[in-house]
């Protein structure tokens, strides 16, 4: 489990951007550059029980983020944020959501796209001299190869042999 893109996707549920929202306005590799280095820059607007919690994975070293160590997961369940919360119950399904979408049975994607959502322009001032270095790359190194054992583990489709790359 991918606890810092689990933290980082915390910071963007809760606040609705990321936290090196500067770097992904300048260009990809300054966004690369930014989270080789760590630079996370937490939202002020966050509690500080999310702000502690979040501070404690988004650590560049991840054998020294919140659950990655000798307490694992559990560390992070453990935390102050999720107090009142009964993981277990949750883990069963035996909580109702506080909220269900209506869905239209005959179009299901009725009013996708139709909320009313403020985006900024994203313009891209690409300096094509600006590369990442040898260090920074290898921190990318071997990612497509996860998600894509992943996808293939999870997509029947492949077992039975209709995907084709």
């Amino acid at each position: 489990f991918d606890h810092w893109a689990w933290a980082i996707l915390n910071h963007e549920l809760l606040i609705g951007d990321v936290p090196f929202r500067e770097s992904v306005k300048a260009c990809p590799i300054k966004l690369y550059k930014a989270i080789a280095k760590g630079k996370v820059k937490l939202s002020p607007l966050l509690d500080d029980e999310i702000n502690d919690m979040l501070k404690q994975i988004l650590v560049r070293d991840p054998s020294n983020r919140l659950g990655s160590l000798a307490g694992g997961v559990e560390d992070i369940i453990n935390h102050s944020w999720f107090k009142g919360i009964d993981t277990d119950a949750i883990t069963k399904q035996q909580i109702a959501a506080p909220w269900k979408p209506h869905i239209n049975e005959k179009n299901s994607l009725d009013g996708v796209g139709s909320g009313n959502f403020t985006f900024e322009e994203h313009v891209a001032d690409f300096d094509d001299t600006d590369f990442l270095t040898d260090e920074e790359q290898n921190l990318f190194s071997g990612l497509n190869d996860v998600f894509l054992k992943d996808w293939v583990i999870s997509n029947p489709e492949e077992e039975k042999g209709n995907v084709e790359y």
